[in-house]
Formats: C-alpha cells, sequence, structure tokens
C-alpha cells in the first residue's frame, strides 16, 4: 500500500497547514513534527487478532501515523496502541449508562476521548466508511452518524486542530506552553 488512494488530500492540507503553523511560530519542526507509522506486519497483525480487514483509508492512517501523528490529534486515544483497549471501552461504557442499542457486529472503535464517548465505523460499510458517535453526554438513544467518510472525518479534525492552536497560541508541545491541570487542549468538545 505505498500509494494514498483515499489520504491523499488529507496528506496535502497536513503538510501545508504544517508549514504555515512552523513558519508562524505555533509549532516547533524539532519538537512537533515527528510522524510515527504502524509498520505492515503491525496492520496485518491487528487485522489477524481482530479477525477481520479494516478499510483501506483507516490502513493509511495507520501507515501515515498509526503511533503517533505529530502535533494531530494530540491526547486523543486514537493510535495503535489504544485500538484493542477502545474496543473494550466502548462494551464498558455502552453497558454503564444502560445505552439502548448494540454497537453493530463489525463497528471498530477507532477513537475514544477521556472514557465518555467514542466514535467507530462499520467495517462492512466500504474501504473509506461513514463515522459513527456515542457520547455519555448526549440524550440520544442512537448513534449519530456524525461523518460521511473516514477521510472527511480527518480533515474536519485537522482544520479544528489548527483552529485550536492558532486559538490557543501554540501546541501543546511547545516548550514555551504550560498547561494547569485543569486546561486542556482539545478540539472534539467543540465537534459534538
Amino acid at each position: 500500500m505505498e500509494n494514498s488512494i483515499y489520504l491523499q488530500t488529507f496528506k496535502d492540507k497536513f503538510a501545508n497547514e504544517s508549514k504555515i503553523l512552523i513558519q508562524s511560530g505555533l509549532i516547533f519542526e524539532e519538537d512537533d513534527m515527528d510522524l510515527f507509522p504502524c509498520s505492515k506486519d503491525e496492520v496485518l497483525e491487528l487485522e489477524k487478532t481482530l479477525g477481520f480487514f479494516l478499510p483501506l483509508a483507516y490502513k493509511e492512517f495507520l501507515l501515515w501515523g498509526g503511533h503517533q501523528s505529530a502535533w494531530f490529534l494530540v491526547g486523543e486515544d486514537c493510535f495503535f496502541k489504544n485500538i484493542l483497549d477502545n474496543q473494550e471501552l466502548a462494551l464498558e461504557l455502552l453497558e454503564e449508562n444502560k445505552f439502548p442499542k448494540e454497537l453493530p457486529k463489525d463497528a471498530f472503535i477507532f477513537t475514544s476521548h477521556h472514557g465518555y464517548e467514542f466514535d467507530f465505523f462499520e467495517v462492512s460499510q466500504g474501504d473509506n466508511p461513514p463515522i459513527y458517535c456515542y457520547s455519555e453526554s448526549s440524550n440520544e438513544s442512537f448513534f449519530k452518524l456524525i461523518y460521511p467518510s473516514f477521510t472527511d472525518y480527518l480533515i474536519e479534525i485537522l482544520e479544528l486542530s489548527v483552529k485550536s492552536i492558532r486559538s490557543y497560541g501554540g501546541s501543546p508541545f511547545m516548550k514555551n506552553i504550560i498547561l494547569s491541570p485543569d486546561e486542556e487542549f482539545n478540539v472534539f468538545d467543540e465537534i459534538k
């Protein structure tokens, strides 16, 4: 999977926004630009453990920045080390909140946020599937469709991340920014 089929627009936007943020002094190349992709073997082993193939768009993400994606998605439980835990967390959260619906059998929870919400896709819905959300702060009794595709999700979160970095005055990785214990660098609360 050398070619980027689904994520090229996202990758181009990420590179362009990174360049602008570096030039603006809002992120530092040496601190904020580390991309750590998953290996093909890690992705294959994950699929073997899960018992199904993952959508191509998601595999592209893992092979781009599945262990760390620079300044993007800071603080989210969406990386390789979180994947299996996210599956369990989602089931526990639904049970704890007595949610009336079960997760679809082919749901894959690709991110969770501070133990109160998660996003997922159904692996049967194609190579760039729609994204659904559950949040215990919502009073809805259904899983909310939040993006028409995984690619749309990444692009929107990228745009919100850039907006947040600009309004905050920099990335949380910057050495000269210290967050107090009650401050949090978070773009996800804006979208749900």
